[in-house]
């Protein structure tokens, strides 16, 4: 429909276009999570009401996302439109996607409360009218604790629901919108799949699986999901007995010719290394699917 909408006025942008002049578009919801600009005046009177019929229109004020510079040096940069980040004392950073489930909602209010429970240095980047990327430059202990008192508060207050995808903390670097893109398909995919609000990869990789992963994002998440373990064989060969093993300690010590207290090392070291709990079995499916395309492309 947007493809179409496009072709019939050419002038037409979307609302993550960064325009400072809102007021000269008419701005209709095409879907979920796209929201087009028209410019008025290649809009006859018929032609607006008509789409008004169509699509429900939304009006913006002059206090928008991206009137900062500096939010909108960040989302160009995410977006692979500019080759070094915006200047900042800091070296790493966490992507949490977020998915409002409302067609309605009073943005600057939202954008406040957010902030109200982020005490370190954030940006709130608005992808869409309904898709937000909250930017963290600083690491905190409890940030999944948080969120979700977040999430509670808010949805609570607003009378909407939300859906979070919490990426992990990265370097700040050439990677950084390769990761972005990366994590917003996962989001895409959770969404699609998952009703839950908290969603991270674990939650979503046996899904991508499912679909099937793109050949360039092997190499990503095989690093998100096992770290340096790829480095050592022999620990990925005890985890992957040990899990073919039902989990059953001493039948996959058996199988390995090992003793059962060097099998639990092995373990506690992988579930150090990874952050995957596999005495659980979702973090053990996921960290078999990781080792078996592992395997296979390596």
């Amino acid at each position: 429909m947007i493809h179409n909408l496009k072709q019939r006025y050419p002038r037409s942008i979307e609302w993550n276009d960064y325009v400072s002049n809102h007021e000269e578009y008419f701005w209709i919801e095409v879907s979920a999570d796209s929201t087009l600009g028209i410019p008025f005046e290649d809009l006859t009177k018929q032609e607006i009401d008509l789409l008004s019929v169509l699509f429900k229109q939304q009006k913006f004020t002059d206090t928008q996302p991206y009137t900062s510079t500096l939010k909108k040096e960040w989302m160009d940069f995410l977006h692979g439109h500019k080759m070094n980040p915006p200047i900042t004392n800091s070296k790493q950073i966490r992507l949490i996607q977020c998915f409002i489930h409302s067609p309605s909602f009073d943005k600057n209010q939202l954008e406040e409360a957010i902030s109200s429970f982020l005490d370190v240095e954030h940006w709130i980047l608005w992808e869409s009218y309904q898709k937000v990327c909250i930017v963290l430059f600083q690491e905190e202990d409890t940030i999944h604790t948080l969120l979700q008192d977040m999430i509670s508060t808010i949805e609570a207050d607003f009378y909407i629901k939300i859906q979070l995808y919490v990426g992990k903390v990265h370097p700040i670097d050439h990677n950084t919108p390769t990761i972005y893109k990366y994590e917003q398909t996962c989001f895409d995919i959770g969404r699609t799949f998952l009703n839950k609000s908290f969603l991270s990869l674990v939650d979503v990789f046996p899904y991508l699986a499912l679909k099937g992963i793109k050949a360039d994002m092997i190499d990503f998440f095989i690093q998100e999901l096992l770290y340096d373990t790829t480095f050592d064989q022999e620990l990925i060969k005890t985890i992957k007995t040990y899990i073919e093993s039902n989990s059953n300690a001493s039948m996959a010590a058996k199988k390995l010719f090992i003793h059962r207290n060097s099998l639990q090392y092995r373990i506690e070291k992988f579930i150090e290394k990874t952050d995957l709990d596999i005495k659980s079995f979702q973090d053990a499916m996921v960290a078999y699917l990781a080792i078996i395309l592992f395997e296979k492309f390596n």
